[in-house]
Formats: structure tokens, C-alpha cells, sequence
């Protein structure tokens, strides 16, 4: 059997493979072109969360509407709204690998270095840019009757109980004595500081300490078979990252809708991509926006081997 550092050090390592792939999703679904998951972006670039009248909360009147599902991005790959199919576009190329992720500041907009470099140069003013646009996270969208702040908060509980439990397998032993840990010490001589026992109180949380220390006995073994059989933190978070991907699928499907209404061309290709040359997209105005990129062509697995290479402008 596993002693308790092993066991912990298990616990630690689950949670931060949890994280790792938790992060990976999130850079899929939140179907930005670019492939750089939005609060990476907004902590890099500062900005707040613009008010317009998407940003109050809403709920997406069906998420099995086909408009913003997920088939609906797969069928509507090439049907690009008013754009006949030889006309060229200029579109980004990856190679596999993500864009330059600098940014910069264009007619007012943010927008990545990559784009920066299509719209400045002279030769492309009349050609039609494939622009993906990264739209800002609402944490007040409602999914499911539950705002996307409402997941995060309970998934990082979850995260705290898992936490406190990995700490409690660690100094239960020496836990078990109470205050009398930092008031006499142990009958093996060990003594706590006070601002540790109270700091890592704190942290394990009352209820962990209440139901696996009882009347002075650590129950270390029923502690070790909650661990492992611990899921809770997993299903908040995969319940948090649905609610976000609800969020980016209905505001670009939205967004889609409206701009469309207004003759701009666009499509729901991995998020909201938009074909306008220069002189258009200096005029574009969508609520709501974080950034504007080069779009890519063949993200999401996309053979470029089957594209017409006659079809496509490609910069880097």
C-alpha cells in the first residue's frame, strides 16, 4: 500500500494533469482563430469587459439550435456567405504551429501582428481578408440557469476541497491533536506554531477537518479512498468549460446574424470569421470584441492539400 506522501504527491499530479487539460480545452472551445484562450488575452492585454447590450446576461434560446452547434460549424466550413468560391482570399498559415501572438492597435481596434502585416501592406487593399474575431468572456451568460461565474465559483471550490484534502493526508496525523498542537505539542514532542496551525486550518477548510477528524482520530484510510475516487473538481470544470463554450458559440452565431442582416460577408468557421478588405474592416464595428486576427484555414485539423492553392492568398 502507498504511504501518505505517495498518495499525495498522486493527488497533486491528477489535479495538475486536470489543469493542463482543462487549459488545452479551453484553447478548442473558445473557437478563437488564433487558437489562444481569451483570458490569457485579457490579462495580457488589460482590457475590461466592454458594456453593450450582450454583455447583460442572457440565456441562448436553444443549444441544440443548429445555428450554434457544433455540426453547424462542421456543415458551414465552406459555405461562406455571399463570397463566390474563386474568389481569393488572403488567409493565415500556422504550419502546425500557433501564430505570432503580438498585438497591436489599428483603426482603433486590437489586433494580432500577423493581421497587422496584411492590412499595411499596399498590394492586398482590394483583396477580401479572412479576419477571425475573438470575442470578450461574459462570466454573467447563463447556461443551463446557471451563470458562467456560478461555474467558476463552484468548480474552485471543488478545487479548494481537493486541495484541503491533499494537505489534511499530509499533517493529519499531527492535525488530530487540535489546538493542542501548538498550545503543548504532540506526546512525540512536535510543536506548531500557532500562525502555521491556524494558516493551515484555513487552508484545509472546517468541513474536511470536521469529517475526517473525529473525537481525536484521523481517519486517514477513509480519506485516502475519497481521494482516489475524488471527481467533483473534474465535473465542475468540464461543467464550466460547457458553459463557456455555450457562450462563444451563441455570441458568434449572433454576431453572424447581425452582420450578415447588414451585407457583411462571415461565416461560423472554429468562432466568427469575417471576409473585408482593408477599407471595410477600417469601418466594422461588433460589440464585444477582444481582438481581430488572421484567420487560419486549416486550424481545427483542416487538410490544406485539398484547398485550390489558385483559391487562397497565404501570409504568414
Amino acid at each position: 500500500m502507498k504511504n501518505y506522501n505517495e498518495i499525495a504527491n498522486d493527488l497533486f499530479e491528477r489535479r495538475d494533469k486536470c489543469i493542463t487539460e482543462q487549459k488545452a480545452r479551453r484553447k478548442t472551445i473558445t473557437r478563437l482563430t488564433t487558437s489562444i484562450c481569451s483570458f490569457v488575452l485579457v490579462a495580457l492585454l488589460g482590457i475590461g469587459v466592454w458594456q453593450s447590450g450582450w454583455h447583460n446576461p442572457v440565456t441562448p434560446p436553444n443549444t441544440d439550435d443548429p445555428a450554434i452547434s457544433g455540426d453547424s460549424q462542421t456543415s458551414n466550413t465552406d459555405k461562406t456567405v455571399g463570397i463566390t468560391p474563386d474568389a481569393p482570399i488572403i488567409w493565415g498559415e500556422s504550419n502546425g504551429e500557433i501564430q505570432d501572438m503580438g498585438y497591436t492597435t489599428w483603426n482603433g481596434k486590437t489586433i494580432t501582428l500577423p493581421l497587422q502585416e496584411v492590412l499595411s501592406d499596399e498590394k492586398n487593399k482590394n483583396r477580401l481578408i479572412a479576419i477571425g474575431v475573438g470575442f470578450e468572456l461574459d462570466n454573467e451568460f447563463v447556461y443551463n440557469g446557471r451563470s458562467i461565474a456560478e461555474y467558476d465559483a463552484e468548480a474552485n471550490r471543488e478545487d479548494s476541497v481537493l486541495n484541503g484534502m491533499g494537505l489534511l493526508l499530509k499533517t493529519g496525523d499531527e492535525l488530530k491533536y487540535g489546538e493542542a498542537l501548538y498550545k503543548t505539542g504532540t506526546p512525540d514532542g512536535k510543536k506548531w506554531a500557532k500562525q502555521l496551525y491556524d494558516e493551515t486550518v484555513e487552508q484545509i477548510g472546517k468541513d474536511v477537518l470536521a469529517k475526517y477528524i473525529v473525537n481525536g482520530e484521523f481517519l486517514k484510510e477513509q480519506l485516502e479512498s475519497d481521494i482516489a475516487n475524488y471527481t467533483a473538481h473534474i465535473i465542475s470544470r468540464e461543467n464550466w468549460d460547457k458553459a463557456i463554450e455555450a457562450y462563444y458559440d451563441y455570441i458568434a452565431s449572433e454576431t453572424c446574424k447581425h452582420l450578415t442582416e447588414k451585407g457583411v460577408n462571415c461565416e461560423i468557421r472554429n468562432g466568427l470569421t469575417v471576409y473585408m478588405t482593408a477599407e471595410e474592416f477600417a469601418t466594422l464595428e461588433i460589440d464585444n470584441v477582444l481582438f481581430y486576427s488572421l484567420a487560419i484555414k486549416d486550424s481545427e485539423g483542416m487538410d490544406m492539400s485539398s484547398t485550390p492553392k489558385d483559391d487562397v492568398v497565404t501570409q504568414y
